[in-house]
């Protein structure tokens, strides 16, 4: 059966979670959000047993309505009664997710971005991503100086040299293992000229070194998360 969006008017179906439009969540099927958080102390004792850094780090605020830029949070309004969902931008401006009386549908708003912030969070840490860089800074193209290109002869000269310099010292090293072999072997020849002797060394002392390999500690959900990688430009 076909249904109008609360929010935006749009025809909807009555089984749908939200609207394919506007992306509110539909009210009438409270059904798909029976098994999440439906209040505001659930969604506090969610948070806490999830073990997630503190608020002031992952910048999600249950039950305070905190007026900074870069903030998502949830409160009853007690002038009017209603449950509030929003997210102030790194503009300081805020956006309105859900404000009605609805407590359950305000709860599963923020539930769930903070489900996707998670997510997020945990694809940093996988593929070692410290902040979202927007795409315009990636292909945005420089402007070289004069000061840039000699600076990128003397690097490359500096590298240069590194390397020859390491090439240098490893023939060196060959020539000096030759020459003293040489001499040695000399040396052996000299003390028994009266017959030919060639000596062949087997080293039968084989030793094997155990390495400890400590497993690395698990990094802690403080210190890992960056709020920095949400995108805070974007309405919600």
């Amino acid at each position: 059966m076909l249904i109008k969006c609360n929010n935006c008017g749009a025809e909807m179906d009555d089984c749908d979670i939200r609207c394919s439009k506007c992306g509110y969540i539909n009210g009438k099927n409270e059904e798909n959000i029976s098994n999440k958080p439906k209040t505001i102390e659930e969604l506090k004792k969610w948070y806490i047993d999830s073990e997630l850094p503190n608020e002031e780090i992952t910048r999600f605020f249950i039950g305070k309505n905190i007026q900074e830029p870069r903030a998502f949070g949830i409160y009853k309004d007690e002038n009017t009664g209603n449950y509030v969902a929003y997210k102030n931008k790194d503009d300081g401006t805020r956006t309105i997710r859900y404000e009605g009386d609805n407590e359950q549908l305000a709860v599963y708003e923020l539930y769930m971005r903070l489900l996707e912030e998670i997510a997020n969070q945990n694809y940093n840490i996988k593929h070692n991503i410290s902040k979202k860089v927007p795409i315009e800074n990636i292909i945005e193209k420089e402007e070289y100086t004069e000061e840039d290109n000699s600076n990128f002869f003397y690097n490359l000269w500096e590298d240069i040299k590194e390397v020859w310099l390491k090439k240098i010292l490893i023939v060196l090293g060959i020539i000096v293992i030759v020459v003293l072999g040489n001499a040695f072997r000399k040396d052996i020849l000299n003390e028994r000229n009266d017959y030919y002797y060639r000596k062949s060394y087997v080293d039968s002392d084989s030793y094997s070194r155990d390495r400890k390999t400590s497993s690395s500690s698990r990094d802690s959900s403080s210190s890992s998360w960056d709020s920095s990688s949400t995108d805070w430009s974007s309405d919600w």
